[in-house]
């Protein structure tokens, strides 16, 4: 998804299907993406971790994560469904899945059913002509989807799944270091961690270290952290009751100031609006989950 895209979609429903490439850097955007893979192998950087999609499974994450396709096959079709965060918390999820995605958590689906490639194939047909109404159909055809793999015995966390040897020796050792130092800054969110931590901890020379994480990544050490740490209070903000200015400290912020800063400059809304709009999605989810079980 373009940067213009990562605009116009921030806060709304898409559903689109491509030619998978891959990206030359990492991205994020306030959705829950559900991934779908025709045909062929795929590899994600996510959280740090490599991760491997296979033909005809789905994935669903919290985008808020900087990820990104960092190997694909040729010619391999990729669908992509983005759902609004808000949409997500207004679901009767099964709880454990849930927290898990607002965790970072990647689940995938290995059941494979060829009701998905249907589905899909007509979610992203229909899409781009539909009007108003049929869109709301749409839009309610993918929430369905999301709640029943929710409650799926064939889906699993991705953690541990091996990745693809589909990049050269090098890509690899790039990889290894990159992923060396986003799960040094994952484990020290909590801390003011500069760039120089993370060097010091990938025990790599400073150029080389910065090399490998712009090489992989597409983005500076600096700027990592920064987004990282903003995704980390953004799922805070969600998903507790702590003070603003206690989420600020608890992501590492140094001042309430730069929690603030952060927030107008990449959401264009203050982490109180933030939150404000997410009480409103668990409220109907708790509306929701009371009227089924009437």
């Amino acid at each position: 998804m373009s940067d213009n895209n990562e605009e116009i979609l921030r806060h709304e429903f898409c559903v689109e299907t491509h030619l998978a490439d891959a990206m030359p850097e990492s991205h994020w955007h306030d959705h829950i993406e559900l991934n779908y893979l025709w045909s062929g192998q795929l590899t994600y950087l996510i959280n740090g971790r490599r991760l491997v999609l296979n033909a005809g499974e789905l994935a669903i994450f919290w985008a808020a994560t900087p990820h990104q396709v960092v190997a694909v096959e040729e010619q391999q079709r990729f669908s992509c469904a983005y759902m609004p965060l808000s949409f997500f918390l207004s679901l009767p999820l099964e709880p454990g899945f849930r927290q898990a995605i607002l965790d970072g958590e990647v689940f995938y689906s290995h059941e494979h059913d060829e009701g998905d490639r249907h589905m899909f194939a007509r979610w992203t047909r229909e899409w781009q002509d539909a009007d108003t109404a049929r869109r709301h159909i749409l839009e309610e055809e993918v929430r369905l989807r999301v709640r029943r793999l929710s409650w799926s015995q064939s889906i699993a966390r991705a953690g541990g799944r091996a990745p693809a040897p589909a990049m050269s020796p090098s890509g690899h050792r790039a990889v290894a270091m990159a992923e060396r130092m986003t799960r040094f800054i994952h484990d020290h969110l909590d801390t003011p961690v500069s760039v120089r931590d993370v060097v010091a901890a990938s025990g790599l020379h400073a150029t080389n270290a910065g090399a490998a994480f712009q090489k992989v990544l597409g983005m500076s050490i600096g700027e990592y952290i920064r987004r990282h740490r903003l995704q980390h209070a953004m799922r805070l903000l969600v998903d507790t009751d702590m003070e603003i200015a206690e989420v600020a400290f608890e992501c590492g912020y140094t001042s309430l100031a730069r929690l603030y800063d952060a927030f107008q400059k990449r959401l264009g809304k203050t982490p109180r609006h933030y939150r404000l709009e997410f009480h409103e999605g668990r409220g109907a989810a708790k509306r929701e989950t009371a009227r089924l079980v009437l």
